[in-house]
């Protein structure tokens, strides 16, 4: 085959090279990943954030924690006793368990190493401990606000690099985060105890005039000469 040759003046042909299109990051409330935990059989979604929206979806991802298979610390939050229960038992997840996680960035698989009961404010949990961890939050015991239940998961293999413009968005999440506490919305909506307070004092107020109805009723009857009849007495 005779070589090509190319005219004085002309311009080189440059050989063109593929490029991988740009992973998307995301945003508040979307879909992150699906969590599968097979020794207490969930299967869910996890949702961007760890608001009060966010966890009434299922799991929340924070956001200013890397993503399922990167390196670091992943966090998540989800409810024991609410909104579908998705990690209803986590207390029963032990050492060497798996825990599978498929993002846009492919399938990766964690294994148990440890759990323990911390106080809301314990924020220490949520850094960065120079491993690749998942660290999954939920309310502990089942029905109550008092503590909190954390399984430690160990990423098998090498982690995934972080999506472009990750870094940039999980430094802006990590400055305008609202909570002090690990767990975000997993306390539920401040607003709804006032309600909670205010039927609390009707049903207590109920409570005190049937009982001083009663009560006068029963004077009243025992006041008279005859004896009360039976409905009066049922009254």
């Amino acid at each position: 085959v005779a070589p090509t040759t190319t005219q004085p003046g002309a311009p080189v042909p440059t050989k063109q090279i593929a490029t991988k299109p740009r992973l998307p990051l995301p945003k508040i409330g979307d879909p992150a990943a699906q969590i599968s935990i097979p020794r207490i059989g969930i299967t869910r979604t996890v949702v961007e954030g760890i608001g009060l929206d966010q966890l009434k979806r299922g799991v929340g991802h924070y956001p200013t924690s890397p993503l399922p298979g990167q390196a670091g610390n992943v966090a998540m939050a989800g409810h024991r006793t609410t909104y579908g229960q998705p990690f209803h038992n986590i207390d029963k997840l032990s050492p060497g368990d798996q825990i599978f996680f498929t993002t846009v960035q492919g399938k990766f698989v964690y294994k148990v190493t440890g759990s323990e009961i911390v106080k809301p404010g314990d924020v220490a949990i949520l850094e960065d401990k120079g491993d690749n961890r998942v660290t999954l939050i939920a309310c502990h015991p089942k029905y109550s606000l008092k503590e909190r239940y954390i399984v430690y998961a160990e990423l098998q293999g090498e982690p995934a690099p972080p999506i472009a413009g990750q870094d940039k968005v999980r430094a802006a999440a990590d400055k305008n985060d609202p909570f002090a506490t690990v767990d975000g919305g997993l306390s539920g909506e401040p607003a709804a105890k006032w309600p909670t307070f205010a039927w609390g004092l009707v049903c207590a107020a109920v409570w005190f005039l049937t009982w001083l109805v009663q009560r006068l009723l029963r004077r009243r009857l025992r006041s008279n000469e005859e004896a009360p009849s039976r409905a009066q007495r049922l009254v």
